[in-house]
């Protein structure tokens, strides 16, 4: 009995010591000063606190909190409250208690306390503080010291800046888990190696724009395509590269990164650099799924002289073009578009794990799948052809076949495995990011707390773990190097002639190969000299009319070469075959 009556007293005595006007035990104030304001009165109590036991104590706990001077809206409201309650004025045994108010007045500002300390102490709980009746003395009234935010935070009125609820600080532009060497780095890599994939496929498109009436058809012109959407997303890199493009692209005028663009403020830089990265990257993939599936069936139509692409194209350019197009609106429209310093463009994801996974994994996820089972499905046509008639293909087509196996199936490993490349740093990245931003945080918390205290953090404060720089430019060359794969396609002979012919066409050097008979053949039919033919010998009157069809040809953009005029001491020319029938002149 005597045990409940002393409980009963115990429990109304710890609820009567939270009111005002209860009874506390006074003891004079050693340091009158609090977060270095000065205190004007001369007595405090310890009964308010749970973690101090002595005036020395409160010191030491004090200091645990500084690291809270960055925060200039939490600081502001959350210093008076520290001072009333560690520091409070008491006076013939009672102390004025801070109101209810005042305490909920710091959760939202100070948010980041439940962030790095889970939940806030029980004697700073506000369901112990009276309300109303807010009653601080000139505690309230203390000035702020050093409340601006510190590095890596600056501040800044952009909400969507604002870090882990920090209100008015955001994260600076340059990351700082990467030094000024690394960034130099990858900017470095980047010039380089995207340089050198839009070199290539523009080389690439161009070759195609030159022999694009012969070109211009499928499957060979979604070639085309794919090196075009390549070019354009290396073009996104290189805009950095422009006089001041840096850091407009990826800082905003307040020196915080941009994240959840399109924002208020300019943002035209950052825009450009995701559309361009982001929404042609994803219909480059989505022309090599295509491609693989036209490469399906044609081989498995070989020997056939139907359009196996009539009413097709229609449909590739609405899915290549619109889906991806659907997916960078909805991705602007929701505002997920953050930007990078390390590689110095705007993308979807960095901010926001799972708007990764849904913009950008999903999709290049189904892209490998599909275009992985088409790839596979015509390379097996084509060797199951090249076994099942040995006997009945002739020694040239079962080298040309061998030849095609061959180039298709280099081509699409290297295309595939880039591309696969690409999506297993993505995945990597997801995987990992929780962590990382976790021990941002604790980064960042140490680097506020010594800069409060004015301590050299470069020493004593690290990142734990974060992203592997090797696995970055693995992933950007991975990238890149897709854009050079898919150039290589036309890496041969022919396009060597191509640039040839363009080389004559400009220099006016009318050096014309020699025809086949069979395109003799053709030419004359088409001009209407076929008699010709028929003539063992061709007199002066059939030379003639050889030399107007040469003439006529060659206004056609023909490279037959017209004859010298027949001297009266020649021989008549003797056609002794129809290879022969190309005019030439004869000496002299």
């Amino acid at each position: 009995m005597a045990f409940l009556c002393l409980y009963a007293f115990s429990v109304l005595y710890f609820s009567l010591k939270g009111t005002d006007g209860g009874h506390f035990q006074c003891e004079p104030l050693r340091d009158q000063t609090c977060f270095g304001s000065r205190l004007d009165y001369n007595f405090t109590t310890l009964d308010l606190v749970t973690d101090s036991d002595t005036q020395l104590d409160v010191e030491e706990n004090l200091k645990k909190w500084e690291g809270l001077k960055f925060l200039s809206k939490c600081w502001s409201v959350l210093q008076p409250l520290l001072c009333q309650v560690y520091k409070p004025q008491c006076f013939n045994d009672n102390v004025t208690l801070p109101c209810r108010e005042q305490c909920l007045a710091t959760r939202k500002p100070c948010s980041v306390v439940e962030r790095y300390k889970e939940q806030w102490p029980d004697f700073l709980q506000c369901e112990r503080f009276p309300v109303g009746n807010c009653k601080g003395g000139s505690v309230t009234e203390l000035q702020l010291n050093e409340s601006a935010c510190k590095r890596p935070l600056v501040a800044t009125k952009h909400e969507s800046s604002w870090y882990e609820g920090i209100e008015g600080c955001g994260i600076q532009c340059e990351n700082p888990i990467f030094t000024t060497e690394e960034h130099t780095r990858i900017h470095r890599f980047v010039g380089a190696f995207g340089s050198l994939s839009f070199t290539c496929s523009l080389f690439t498109m161009i070759t195609f724009l030159i022999g694009w009436k012969s070109q211009n058809r499928y499957p060979s012109v979604i070639l085309f395509y794919m090196n075009t959407c390549f070019c354009a997303a290396s073009m996104g890199f290189l805009i950095q590269f422009a006089d001041g493009a840096r850091n407009r692209t990826v800082c905003r005028e307040d020196d915080t990164m941009r994240l959840q663009e399109p924002g208020e403020n300019d943002c035209f830089l950052c825009i450009l650099t995701f559309v361009l990265v982001y929404y042609f990257s994803l219909v480059g993939a989505l022309w090599f799924v295509i491609l693989a599936f036209s490469w399906s069936i044609c081989f498995k139509s070989l020997g056939s002289t139907r359009d196996n692409f009539a009413g097709k194209v229609v449909y590739f350019h609405a899915i290549a073009w619109l889906i991806p197009l659907t997916l960078a609106i909805g991705t602007l429209a929701m505002k997920q578009v953050d930007a990078n310093s390390l590689s110095g463009i705007c993308f979807v994801g960095y901010k926001n794990p799972n708007m990764r996974a849904i913009f950008l994994l999903v999709p290049l996820g189904l892209d490998l799948l599909i275009g992985g089972s088409f790839l596979t499905q015509g390379l097996a046509t084509l060797c199951k052809l090249r076994r099942a008639n040995p006997n009945f293909l002739s020694h040239r087509a079962a080298h040309k076949i061998k030849e095609t196996i061959m180039r298709v199936g280099v081509f699409s490993f290297i295309s595939f495995l880039t591309v696969f490349t690409t999506f297993a740093c993505h995945v990597y990245e997801y995987h990992n990011q929780k962590i990382w931003e976790e021990s941002y945080r604790d980064f960042v918390r140490c680097i506020a707390e010594k800069v409060a205290r004015g301590q050299t953090w470069k020493a004593t404060c690290s990142v734990g773990t974060r992203p592997d720089l090797s696995i970055i430019e693995l992933e950007l060359a991975s990238l890149f190097g897709t854009g050079i794969a898919m150039s290589s396609w036309t890496w041969t002979s022919n396009t060597l002639q191509t640039w040839q012919k363009l080389w004559r066409r400009i220099t006016r050097k009318n050096r014309h190969p020699e025809l086949s008979h069979y395109k003799i053949i053709r030419r004359m039919k088409k001009n209407r000299v076929a008699p010709a033919v028929l003539y063992p010998a061709i007199p002066e009157v059939q030379m003639d009319a050889i030399m107007k069809m040469s003439e006529a040809i060659q206004g056609q953009g023909s490279a037959v070469k017209a004859p010298a005029p027949k001297q009266d001491n020649e021989e008549p020319l003797k056609l002794k075959s129809i290879s022969e029938l190309t005019p030439q002149e004869n000496p002299s």
